[in-house]
């Protein structure tokens, strides 16, 4: 796969994340001041309402930034609305990854009951199932984590 080709599919799984946490946002009632993708200068942006939508020159990131002055407003907000915005981003990631893996097994096995529907729910708890027995892993040498 091309360099091109990687920054697209990059910039494209950052733009459901961070619409997951838009929209995760803006269903419990936390007003958000931006939301962008990528990181840099800005190269589009458009203002709807509170909410300024950009796109930045780099697709490497980005952002939901809640309308608030501090933390302490922020922290003002239920702890379940918080919870929710913070897992609307990670949420959105999994949710697109049962369509794609519907299509991976449809183009390898044929399109059936189990391969469409059932599989790529097996498929996607084995890869969470993978990922939460790694975590320990990373925690044992916490000097070695950054970011």
């Amino acid at each position: 796969m091309s360099y091109l080709g990687t920054l697209v599919i990059l910039g494209l799984l950052i733009l459901l994340h961070e619409a997951g946490h838009l929209a995760a946002a803006k269903l419990v009632g936390i007003p958000v001041a931006g939301f962008s993708v990528g990181f840099g200068p800005k190269v589009w942006s458009r203002r709807r309402g509170l909410t300024e939508y950009a796109l930045r020159a780099f697709p490497l990131g980005g952002y939901v930034l809640p309308a608030v002055t501090d933390l302490e407003e922020f922290r003002a907000f239920a702890l379940r609305k918080r919870l929710v915005y913070f897992l609307g981003g990670p949420l959105a990631n999994l949710a697109a990854a049962l369509p794609l893996f519907a299509l991976l097994n449809a183009s390898r096995y044929g399109v059936s009951f189990y391969t469409v529907l059932l599989a790529p729910f097996a498929q996607l708890a084995s890869a969470c199932w993978q990922i939460l027995i790694s975590l320990p892993s990373l925690f044992a040498r916490p000097e070695a984590l950054s970011g």
